[in-house]
């Protein structure tokens, strides 16, 4: 019998400062263009999508996060971004911190030697702010400086009312 798989990513995950100011910017998007916007305590940043993974693989995920240097750095949220495809808006970096990007780059390449399909294309550090959004928001955006201390490695459950998303492991810088 197989063990059942659970939904996982590996991210940065906000502070309280953090995640006031990225709600205040969900408000003032909703406000000017509609959309559903994404819960305040479910806001972060995705720096490795795992997808389905079960337990005996989560113990190695852990061994290669615990082995991974994570950058004490800043990073600065001060653009707004908007993909019509999928009516997401999102919030990232002009200019992302290059111990940052290679930190999710070492990460990346570390879990597909354990065997999982990650994003091949540059880490691209942004927040999802909206979904369903029919249009970009002309909201300045205003600058976020978010203290990077660590990394979590998060479970994501598929509910009707939408994601619900746990802690399961942190990694402080």
């Amino acid at each position: 019998m197989s063990e059942p798989a659970q939904r996982m990513f590996v991210a940065l995950w906000p502070d309280t400062e953090v995640r006031r100011c990225l709600a205040d910017l969900v408000r003032a998007c909703v406000e000017q263009i509609g959309g559903r916007p994404v819960d305040p305590e479910k806001l972060h940043m995705t720096v490795a999508f795992l997808g389905d993974v079960v337990d005996t693989q989560i113990a190695a995920v852990c061994a290669c996060m615990d082995r991974l240097p994570i950058p004490r750095t800043n990073l600065s949220i001060d653009r707004l971004g908007f993909w019509p495809r999928n009516g997401i808006v999102w919030a990232g970096s002009r200019t992302p911190d290059p111990a940052l990007q290679e930190c999710a780059s070492d990460l990346r390449e570390r879990l597909a030697r354990l065997g999982f399909r990650v994003e091949r294309r540059p880490f691209s550090p942004h927040v999802t702010l909206l979904r369903r959004a029919k249009k970009r928001p002309r909201v300045a955006a205003p600058r976020i400086d978010w203290p990077v201390s660590g990394l979590v490695l998060a479970r994501s459950r598929l509910l009707p009312s939408g994601s619900e998303y746990e802690v399961v492991r942190r990694w402080d810088t």
